[in-house]
């Protein structure tokens, strides 16, 4: 098989080749965008004559240069079966195997042969399905690489014996530890007792003995721990607690943001405001649910009797209606109450607490409304006259009692 050699040229003048050759198609089309060889060949002849032809203009020093530095060139290879070029001789040896069917990279495990070594690599790592993994310290080969890492070698180990005793130790610094126990040489010593020890971790360990014993059980909830790390650790949960937590009331929260929220029930701060009424709220949710009492809104139906509610909390309360559901349970007489507050009303009349003080008369009231109801006696004021009659009363139950009474009115009438 011949090989032919060609002379490539440098880079400018190959810049100079391709200018004048514009527009003309070169032979060779290969990967690595050589250019035909005779073409090479051609240029190569006029590059040389015109490199030691003598110069028109001998007194310029560019010229001169040109004529004493020619510039350096390269040799392209040719397939003489295809005329493909290549820069690289291997590159063309790989490429002839094309023409001649030469495969000479052979699997070892499988017997099948490859034409590049990087075929071959590909082969044994994706494809070949009796691939070994072969053991480099004791020759074992397995058919899959998790065998092979569980495999332990059986190779011999070097032991070091102790000539004292005749111990064996796998690694040197644990045979000089041990002779130290024979000749009895201590380079540690405990600086709070001042024993000598032939070994840093025996030394530490007797340390450990003088130090002041720390208690590892916490003060908070008394849970014991292993050690004094996890007992910090777990003491800054408790932090972490407290921060959720009501410095007023005791209250427990989901979040530090949450705390913020109640604590304006203690400040009296109320940011959002009614453009109504002008009725300050602690929250943004509750000045909505309050806007709906203006606007008549009530989005939230009863799907049993078709009542509308102002929010899903009065929806809930107003289901237990139906199901009968009484969650707060009275400790003293057993009573229950839909409502939470309902309850604290009635536990009131068991503890006798009266909570809301009239300023004129000192009375006290258990709740606002029978408060206000009061007030009402003292200013002589009857918001709830009888449309049929000239009465009027300072309580609608009262109003309501008369309609039903003295007109024969049905209490749920609208008034």
């Amino acid at each position: 098989m011949e090989i032919q050699d060609v002379i490539w040229p440098s880079e400018d003048d190959v810049i100079i080749l391709e200018s004048s050759n514009a527009g003309q198609t070169t032979g060779g089309k290969c990967s690595d965008s050589v250019p035909d060889a005779l073409t090479l060949e051609e240029y190569d002849n006029e590059a040389s004559d015109s490199f030691h032809s003598p110069s028109t203009s001998a007194n310029s020093p560019a010229s001169s240069s040109s004529m004493i530095a020619p510039p350096r060139q390269r040799v392209a290879h040719k397939c003489s079966h295809c005329g493909k070029c290549f820069i690289y001789r291997y590159k063309l040896l790989e490429h002839q195997r094309l023409h001649t069917g030469e495969n000479p990279y052979k699997c070892s495990q499988c017997g099948k042969s490859f034409r590049r070594s990087c075929d071959m690599s590909s082969h044994r790592r994706t494809q070949c399905t009796q691939a070994a993994y072969i053991c480099l310290k004791c020759g074992d080969s397995f058919q899959s690489l998790k065998d092979k890492l569980r495999h332990r070698c059986g190779r011999i180990v070097q032991w070091f014996d102790c000539s004292q005793c005749g111990k064996s130790f796998k690694k040197m610094h644990l045979l000089n530890k041990h002779e130290r126990t024979h000749t009895k040489i201590c380079n540690f010593t405990c600086k709070p007792s001042g024993q000598e020890y032939p070994s840093m971790s025996e030394m530490r360990s007797n340390q450990m003995s003088h130090l002041p014993k720390i208690s590892k059980q916490c003060k908070r909830c008394g849970e014991m721990f292993s050690s004094v790390a996890r007992l910090t650790k777990h003491e800054l949960r408790h932090k972490k607690q407290d921060q959720k937590i009501c410095g007023e009331c005791g209250k427990a929260f989901k979040s530090k943001y949450e705390v913020s929220l109640h604590m304006r029930c203690h400040t009296g701060e109320r940011p959002f405001q009614c453009t109504y009424c002008g009725k300050g709220f602690s929250r943004s949710g509750n000045l909505k649910i309050h806007l709906r009492i203006h606007t008549g809104e009530k989005p939230y139906l009863c799907s049993d009797c078709g009542k509308g509610c102002m929010s899903a909390g009065d929806l809930q309360i107003h289901r237990r209606i139906h199901t009968g559901e009484r969650p707060y349970k009275c400790t003293d007489c057993g009573k229950g109450f839909t409502t939470a507050s309902n309850l604290t009303v009635h536990m009131r009349g068991h503890t006798g607490e009266r909570p809301y003080i009239c300023s004129i008369c000192g009375q006290g009231c258990i709740t606002g409304t029978v408060l206000k109801i009061h007030t009402l006696k003292h200013t002589g004021f009857k918001p709830y006259p009888c449309h049929i009659c000239a009465k009027a009363y300072t309580n609608l139950t009262h109003l309501k009692r008369h309609l039903k009474k003295t007109h024969n009115v049905v209490q749920n009438q609208t008034v």
